[in-house]
């Protein structure tokens, strides 16, 4: 049987958190695209805010290394974390794991020594942990240790790690009130 072959796609975390809360809205947002409504002025709002926490979540770790490939340019994201991790940095922001399916962004990665395991940081705005965002984190830990990478493999270090923004936001003075 000879037909067009199909479209070959790798999915990230963010499609994979929305196709658990909407598999039409996953299917949709990638065979239909030009369906997807525009951002709202209070959408926008929301992504800022969550800008805004994820620096001063940076702020925490100085000296940490920023992934800086576009965010459409994966291959490009990869190779500048494996670089900095045979670096030896202790830290970075934004580090880019792909398998063959799937590709992460973990919002801050961290080791406090060259040998210890890494922490994911997944920094979030939220006032409580939620369900969804043990799966974030759990999505990011599976991508990352098919890469080849050890991690703190505690609930209480992920859960510990989901809080983060949330003191943050408490104490943060650049979050608009």
């Amino acid at each position: 049987m000879d037909g067009p072959t199909p479209k070959k796609f790798r999915l990230s975390k963010s499609r994979i958190m929305l196709g658990l809360q909407c598999p039409k809205s996953l299917y949709l947002s990638i065979h239909q695209p030009e369906l997807e409504p525009e951002v709202t002025a209070s959408q926008q709002a929301l992504f800022d805010q969550g800008h805004l926490v994820g620096s001063a979540a940076q702020r925490e770790f100085p000296g940490g290394i920023t992934v800086e490939a576009p965010y459409y340019d994966t291959a490009a994201a990869v190779a500048e974390t494996e670089k900095a991790i045979q670096n030896g940095a202790a830290t970075i922001f934004e580090a880019t794991f792909s398998t063959e399916t799937v590709a992460v962004k973990v919002d801050v990665l961290h080791r406090e020594t060259p040998t210890s395991p890494w922490q994911l940081i997944e920094v979030k705005s939220s006032t409580s942990v939620k369900p969804e965002h043990i799966t974030d984190v759990a999505i990011q830990a599976k991508v990352v240790t098919e890469c080849g990478h050890s991690y703190k493999q505690d609930r209480k270090t992920i859960v510990r790690f989901a809080l983060f923004a949330i003191s943050l936001r408490r104490t943060a003075s650049v979050l608009p009130k």
